[in-house]
């Protein structure tokens, strides 16, 4: 179920979206300001080898963002110059706000916003997950490391996805499953029978055990 947020509980469910993080932490805001909170937050995810994605669309950081950013190692930067967007997420709850990711906003603003779980309303957060990567393909990736099988300024780590759940893990055309749907898969064993997502850029496609990539991606690997 969807939860209506004020700006004290959107700013609480951002804390809480980096602090319950597995694997990934998107942070997608027009404006970046680190508070000492969340970087804190922050700096246990990468410790804990979290991918952590800022999308930012000013292209001014200063320097004392720019030095708290490049100090997690864990972290991509992404720029797009038109994004307004707001969307703070992980891999199984996603912050939809008019907050930017700034300090002045959370503490001065008044702001509103909407918690969606993937646990709760799949189909509405893998919408809404979508419209965040196909922000990320289209945005300039300031690593300068560019993905093989997109033509864009854009990157992926090692990570991939699940053909079955669509969880992130990691990335092995081999090993396509997370352990969980793995155990389920192996009761059957059909490497053909027809999944849910392309193991690599994680969009929905029919793939399988034997074919875990979409076409797009097939092609290009």
């Amino acid at each position: 179920m969807s939860e209506f947020l004020t700006t004290k509980g959107a700013t609480a469910k951002i804390e809480e979206i980096i602090y319950q993080a597995k694997s990934e932490i998107i942070l997608c805001s027009p404006y970046l300001q680190i508070n000492d909170d969340f970087y804190d937050r922050l700096f246990d995810a990468n410790e804990k080898g979290i991918d952590i994605l800022f999308v930012y669309g000013k292209n001014e950081l200063n320097q004392k963002e720019e030095e708290k950013i490049n100090s997690l190692k864990n972290v991509k930067k992404y720029y797009s110059e038109n994004l307004h967007a707001k969307c703070y997420t992980n891999e199984r709850t996603m912050l939809i706000t008019s907050m930017n990711f700034y300090d002045f906003s959370m503490k001065n603003n008044k702001e509103m916003g909407i918690s969606i779980s993937r646990d709760n309303d799949k189909e509405l957060f893998e919408n809404a997950m979508n419209e965040v990567q196909s922000i990320l393909r289209r945005s300039i990736n300031e690593t300068k490391i560019f993905c093989k099988s997109i033509k864009q300024n854009t990157t992926y780590s090692n990570k991939g996805y699940c053909i079955r759940c669509g969880e992130r893990i990691e990335l092995n055309k081999y090993k396509p499953l997370c352990n969980s749907c793995f155990k389920t898969w192996a009761s059957f064993g059909n490497e053909n029978y027809i999944e849910s997502y392309c193991h690599f850029c994680g969009q929905k496609t029919d793939s399988s055990v034997s074919r875990p990539l979409c076409y797009s991606c097939y092609k290009n690997n």
